[in-house]
């Protein structure tokens, strides 16, 4: 059976066609050889459908039906009589194994898309938590040596203030024309 993978260039979808080319003929040669419209290995064109279906889509899926369907009926007219009811069902599940396992798959690939976008978007606000995280460290270590500087000013204030009243008071009571007089008001002696 064909290795399944999600191919997307032209040339990797025409070894996919030819992967199912050896698949079919492989099924073919199975059923010719082991009994024709009597053979148990008809099942192994519902796994070739299933997979097509899920990795391609139900379009493929619909397409692979319709060919082993096409091959199901020359391998047994090649080596023994088919029973028309039989062969329709046989046939028909080929088809009803195409058509849901491809949306069903259609619609697993929407969802991890979706998926993978919100995780994108999570990243992206993960990252942006982290930034501003760090823009509000920064502002709380500003904060807090803006509290230090004003805590340590006025720790510097309150005996300058109590120094520089001490001062004046000294200044009034010196007397009046002597050096610390004049010193005191900026002269020198």
């Amino acid at each position: 059976m064909a290795t399944p993978s999600c191919f997307s260039d032209s040339t990797e979808e025409g070894h996919l066609s030819i992967f199912l080319l050896f698949d079919l003929a492989f099924v073919y040669q199975l059923i010719v050889h082991s009994g024709g419209f009597a053979s148990g290995f008809f099942l192994g064109f519902y796994l070739l459908t299933a997979l097509h279906s899920f990795y391609y889509g139900y379009r493929s899926g619909l397409i692979v039906a319709a060919v082993c369907a096409a091959i199901y009926l020359l391998a047994c007219f090649r080596v023994s009589p088919i029973e028309p009811v039989d062969f329709l069902l046989r046939t028909t599940f080929l088809f009803l194994i195409a058509l849901p396992i491809g949306l069903l798959s259609a619609i697993l690939r929407e969802d991890k898309e979706k998926i993978e976008s919100l995780n994108r978007d999570l990243s992206e606000s993960l990252e942006t938590m982290k930034h501003l995280q760090g823009k509000l460290v920064e502002v709380e270590k500003l904060s807090a040596l803006g509290r230090l500087t004003a805590d340590v000013a006025h720790e510097i204030r309150n005996p300058l203030t109590a120094i520089g009243g001490f001062a004046k008071r000294l200044e009034k009571r010196l007397p009046e024309n002597t050096s610390e007089k004049r010193a005191c008001k900026g002269h020198r002696p």
